[in-house]
This record gives structure tokens, C-alpha cells and sequence, in this order.
């Protein structure tokens, strides 16, 4: 018997095809939500600030020593313990009175015009030299130099009167020293105008100030 050939059907049906669906990758969810809580933070960029141009100041380890602003060396002393000459000030008002070894000076301290150890009325420059003299010495005790309210100078002692300015009539006038080395006797005329002169002590090597010069 002949061999049977499988017999062969054919349909009008397309045959179907296996559908393949893409894969979805295993990515994270993203959900949306309006809440606070879920949104992002905000970054604010932080603002730097440039540097300091200002110049760095270091500590200097050798500072330079400040002056001192200590009295004038210049003035006169006023201390009544100066047993070389004691200075009373500058002036001498009405009714005042210098003893023996008490002077005024002038301003920078280095004329001393008054009674000496001795009594005598002079001047002296330095503490060193008498560059005048009243020759009012060893002439009797109880010496002293006095500027009388009526403007006049004079030196007294138990025997009299040795020394006088003859500048009476002068009510107010004061005996002063400047430093130009020259005791005058001023009185005041007004707070406008300047002293008037009355007396200065004269001497060869005296300098003239320019305001009281004639």
C-alpha cells in the first residue's frame, strides 16, 4: 500500500502573533503633592562679602616713647624751702613785703630780684652772678623790701630808710620781673591800655622790652 501523505490544510486566518509589550523600567514613582511638607527646600545663594582692603595694623614690638607733658623746667620754682633763693612769683602787689633771701622772678625763672642774705637789695642772673645792687647791705637788722600801697618801693631796716623808688602817688603800682632781665614798677590804667611806667631798674647790660620800651 502506497505510504499516506499528510494532507495539507490552509485557512484564510492570519496566524497570530505573540503581542510583546514594552517593559516598564523600575523607576521611582514621582508624586505630586501640594502639601508644604512634601515640597523641595528653597536654596538661597549665600551672599560673601569681599575682603577688607584696610591695611592689617600689627602690634609694633619697639613703640616709639611718647612725650611726657610735664611742667616747664623753665619756671620758676615757688617752693619756699629754696634756701638758695626763694621765689615769692613774678610780682609784688600793694602792701606786700620781701625779707632777707626772698625775691620775685622773672616768668622763665632766671632773674631773681630781692633781698639777699646779707639785706641787700639786688638782682641776680642764674643764681649766680648780682648784676645789681641797691647798696642797702649790713646796714642795721630787721631789713625788708616793701611795696606800699601809694606805689612807692622802699627798703627798711631799725635804721631807716635805706632804698626808695620815689614812686609814691601811685596808688595800685606793683613791682614786677621779665624775663628780659629788668624789675619795673607799672600801674594798671584800664583793661585796654597798657601799663604805665613808673620805674625800672637800671643797670648797663639791662635789654629793653619791646612793649615798654619808649
Amino acid at each position: 500500500k502506497p505510504s499516506e501523505t499528510p494532507t495539507l490544510v490552509t485557512t484564510d486566518q492570519p496566524s497570530k502573533s505573540p503581542t510583546v509589550r514594552p517593559r516598564t523600567p523600575p523607576f521611582p514613582s514621582i508624586i505630586s503633592s501640594s502639601s508644604p511638607s512634601a515640597s523641595l527646600p528653597t536654596m538661597t545663594p549665600t551672599k560673601q562679602e569681599p575682603p577688607s582692603l584696610a591695611p592689617t595694623v600689627r602690634p609694633n614690638p619697639n613703640p616709639t616713647p611718647q612725650p611726657s607733658f610735664s611742667p616747664s623746667t623753665n619756671m620758676p620754682s615757688h617752693n619756699p624751702t629754696n634756701t638758695q633763693f626763694p621765689c615769692l612769683g613774678s610780682q609784688l602787689g600793694p602792701d606786700k613785703k620781701l625779707y632777707a633771701n626772698e625775691y620775685i622772678c622773672s616768668p622763665d625763672g632766671r632773674y631773681h630780684f630781692g633781698l639777699d642774705r646779707e639785706g641787700d637789695l639786688s638782682l641776680w642772673e642764674d643764681g649766680l652772678t648780682k648784676i645789681w645792687s641797691g647798696v642797702t647791705c649790713c646796714t642795721g637788722t630787721n631789713v625788708a623790701f616793701t611795696m606800699q600801697g601809694d606805689g612807692n618801693a622802699v627798703v627798711r631796716s631799725s635804721s631807716g630808710v635805706l632804698w626808695s623808688s620815689k614812686t609814691h602817688g601811685n596808688a595800685g603800682a606793683y613791682l614786677t620781673v621779665e624775663n628780659n632781665g629788668v624789675a619795673y614798677i607799672l600801674k594798671e590804667l584800664s583793661s585796654w591800655s597798657p601799663p604805665k611806667l613808673l620805674w625800672e631798674l637800671d643797670y648797663p647790660t639791662k635789654q629793653e622790652p619791646p612793649s615798654l620800651a619808649p
